[in-house]
């Protein structure tokens, strides 16, 4: 039966379009005849970390992947990067890089998880102990992602946020915030008569949920007029995923000389690099899921205003005036990519606009803020100590280095 499903899947008879909309579900109908039973602990045997992520790409889930392979194996332990985009496009099986035994770390979601473990033979990864990271950005995951956590020992949230949401899943959620690197420095490297606000969108993520026009609006509001030493750059990754989106933006920030548009696609060192030349970064999300592009900016040296509502908050706590002040709204996403029904944020335009005036304006509260915020993210390192993630389940079958 597994045979005659993959068969037709790949035989061409079906349009592209319903192949792609169907790619998910199909996906995890496969493994439901693969089988999802966890091994017990007499089958697993100690091994490498492997960890499955989009390590090739611009994606904020791809730097996420980067960051958590560095942090295992600063803490000691033996890592095998598996960039799963070849296994993605993949008509027929795939393999992975190292031996059955060990943890396999699918830092990815489940839609593409279930394509990843539906191209690999079960015998490479039914004697692995499976982790699952997984990151969703309204307050209640998907059916289908609960149901999906039982091929999974357990599933990682990079917040409590995204803890809450994964709520009824059939495995342990265990908060494991995203690592937060100190491998650059917070001083500033711009210029210092010339104030610069940032906000960054992929627009792949929906822009709707990541709102930079909602960034250009509060900009716009806080200056209506042009301004020779305050300046706003919005970072846009992947134009092309949302064209009319865009397009908007674009439109909105015409005969403004003060507001630049960045639309090429950057490493992480040109991003840092971006980040520590800025001095406040404007984030008026209307859903985070962690929000790491807001820790690093506020790692990089950065004051930050940001909704308050969501993932962000496990790191912006007592952040006071940091946090911009919102009403929850039904969801509404034109491009699809989040469903009509539940809520998300609307953060208050009009009190980001004075509260970006005043942060602009006044060097020593950025400074105040950056203090505080330095204080919550050395926090969030301890998490990933060696000493900490000892104690972890996955460590069990960790191999060290």
């Amino acid at each position: 039966m597994l045979r005659l499903l993959r068969g037709v899947w790949h035989s061409g008879l079906l349009p592209s379009a319903l192949r792609h909309k169907l790619r998910p579900t199909a996906s995890m109908l496969v493994l439901r005849f693969v089988g999802n039973q966890i091994a017990s602990a007499d089958a697993l045997a100690r091994g490498p970390i492997t960890i499955s992520g989009f390590f090739g790409e611009v994606l904020g889930i791809g730097r996420a992947a980067r960051l958590t392979a560095d942090a295992l194996e600063t803490a000691g332990y033996q890592v095998i990067r598996h960039d799963i985009r070849t296994t993605l496009n993949a008509k027929g099986e795939a393999t992975l890089p190292t031996r059955n035994c060990g943890v396999w770390l699918l830092h990815c979601n489940p839609p593409e998880a279930a394509i990843v473990m539906s191209r690999i033979p079960r015998a490479q990864w039914n004697a692995r102990y499976r982790v699952g990271y997984w990151v969703y950005e309204l307050p209640k995951a998907p059916e289908n992602w609960l149901r999906f956590s039982r091929t999974f020992h357990e599933v990682w949230a990079p917040s409590s946020f995204v803890a809450s949401a994964l709520t009824g899943a059939a495995c342990p959620v265990r908060l494991l915030p995203h690592p937060v690197p100190n491998t650059f420095a917070t001083s500033r490297k711009g210029d210092p008569n010339q104030t610069r606000v940032i906000a960054f969108a992929d627009l792949r993520s929906s822009a709707a949920r990541k709102n930079p026009l909602g960034a250009v609006q509060a900009f716009l509001a806080a200056y209506p007029s042009a301004q020779e030493r305050v300046e706003l750059i919005v970072k846009i990754v992947q134009r092309s995923a949302d064209p009319t989106s865009f397009g908007a933006i674009q439109a909105s920030v015409a005969g403004r000389p003060d507001i630049r548009l960045i639309d090429s696609e950057l490493s992480d060192a040109a991003t840092i690099e971006l980040l520590q030349q800025s001095d406040i970064f404007l984030s008026l999300h209307r859903s985070e899921g962690f929000g790491l592009a807001i820790l690093e900016a506020m790692q990089a040296g950065c004051a930050v205003l940001a909704t308050g509502w969501s993932g962000n908050l496990d790191f912006m706590s007592g952040m006071g005036d940091a946090l911009v002040p919102y009403s929850l709204t039904q969801v509404y996403d034109p491009a699809g990519v989040y469903p009509a029904g539940a809520l998300w944020a609307e953060p208050d335009i009009r009190e980001a606009a004075i509260r970006l005036r005043r942060l602009a304006s006044e060097p020593q509260l950025r400074a105040a803020q950056n203090s505080a915020a330095q204080a919550n993210l050395s926090k969030l390192r301890t998490r990933w100590s060696a000493e900490l993630l000892s104690k972890e389940p996955f460590s069990a079958w960790a191999a060290r280095s």
